[in-house]
């Protein structure tokens, strides 16, 4: 992962189809997404993927938040040991002046959890879109039940137990 204090962060750059602009929360837009100014062994270039916005209160905020589905599985910048998945968020961090109560946190989670359990892995990137910078963002795995995230076992149709894991997501608001 990378040092938050570097000068240097990697940089993402995402083209969408046609140079439209991202706006919805509900539909997707067809973009590529390439990764640079990072080591080597992380760099990728025009990755086919979706991006709609994400969040809810910081959706409507000036600078918006992304929610990534790539076409196919990516690793992104070794978080999550190095884990390929399809989907991936770019939080904004809007309302946190000084980019680092989130980023804290989750390091904190990992820290304190003693990777026993699952904490979101995140690191701080530029995000450019349509060569436009955006700002810095919050490059994050985005939460979902997978053996690799939140390894929740899928039950079987006739079991009745509520013997189970589950996933518990808050809504701001």
């Amino acid at each position: 992962t990378i040092d938050p204090f570097e000068n240097d962060l990697p940089r993402v750059d995402i083209s969408t189809a046609n140079r439209v602009d991202i706006t919805s929360k509900e539909e997707y837009v067809d973009a590529t997404i390439s990764l640079s100014r990072c080591d080597s062994k992380y760099v990728f270039t025009n990755s086919p993927a979706k991006i709609r916005v994400r969040g809810n209160s910081t959706a409507a905020a000036p600078k918006k938040p992304y929610r990534i589905k790539f076409d196919t599985k990516q690793s992104f910048l070794g978080l999550n040991g190095g884990n390929e998945f399809k989907n991936w968020c770019l939080m904004a961090d809007y309302y946190d002046g000084s980019m680092l109560r989130t980023w804290a946190t989750f390091k904190f989670a990992g820290v304190l959890l003693e990777g026993k359990y699952y904490s979101a892995d995140c690191t701080p990137v530029e995000v450019y879109v349509n060569s436009k910078y955006m700002g810095v963002y919050l490059l994050c795995e985005h939460t979902q039940i997978n053996e690799n995230r939140i390894d929740i076992p899928k039950k079987k149709d006739e079991d009745t137990s509520v013997q189970t894991g589950y996933l518990l997501v808050g809504q701001g608001g």
